[in-house]
């Protein structure tokens, strides 16, 4: 993560970045952070309201910690069921949208 020095932010605090972004039928994906993607979907006031967070889940290895991966690249099926994620590390993830549904 970025440390932005501004006169509106503290300079030790951290601030999540966006480093991939995805349209869909409903709105838009944007990661936020490192290990997170958070999904937005369009309200009737022409706006877009934050629906739910999809985080990489944590693994048990030291050599790349879920907290410390930013997500590169974003794809979905063309169903849009299925979420995929690639980070700065090489690793490939995937989420099943329609078990996020289920699951809120």
């Amino acid at each position: 993560m970025k440390k932005m020095k501004d006169s509106g932010v503290d300079e030790g605090v951290s601030v999540p970045r966006i480093t991939a972004i995805l349209s869909y039928s409903k709105g838009f994906i944007c990661s936020y952070g490192a290990g997170t993607a958070c999904l937005f979907e369009k309200t009737k006031e022409d706006g877009y309201r934050r629906t739910r967070d999809i985080r990489i889940p944590a693994d048990n290895s030291d050599l790349t910690p879920a907290e410390s991966q930013l997500i590169d690249t974003m794809c979905l099926s063309p169903s849009e069921e299925t979420l995929v994620l690639s980070t700065d590390r090489g690793q490939l993830y995937s989420f099943s949208l329609s078990s996020l549904d289920i699951n809120k």
